[in-house]
């Protein structure tokens, strides 16, 4: 009878426990929690650059000590399309990484 995991085990290597699995969603839900943040601020910042850009481009009228008038609308779409992108590319890369690892193991 084989033992469970036998195909993520390698001899001289432990097999993968579930500890190990359950870690790993920890941190992966850990780390997409936390750069849902990141990505709200970061997505915000750079909208607001782009708006910048834009307007200048086009030759809007400035407002008196903000970057654009619109500067709200811009940050708040670029602060949704960061809060998407960055935790789904984050925890896709380390799940990479975990199945990299895992096949390394099984070899």
């Amino acid at each position: 009878m084989t033992e469970p995991n036998s195909a993520l085990s390698t001899p001289g290597m432990p097999p993968l426990s579930d500890d190990d699995k359950s870690g790993r969603r920890y941190r992966n839900v850990g780390v997409g929690c936390f750069t849902t943040f990141i990505g709200l601020f970061g997505g915000g910042m750079i909208a607001v650059l782009l708006a910048k850009i834009v307007s200048q481009a086009l030759n809007e009228p400035q407002c008196e000590g903000l970057p654009t008038c619109n500067w709200l609308t811009w940050a708040a779409r670029g602060g949704v399309v960061g809060m998407i992108i960055l935790p789904t590319i984050s925890v896709w890369r380390l799940r990479r990484g975990d199945a990299v690892q895992d096949r390394s193991r099984s070899v």
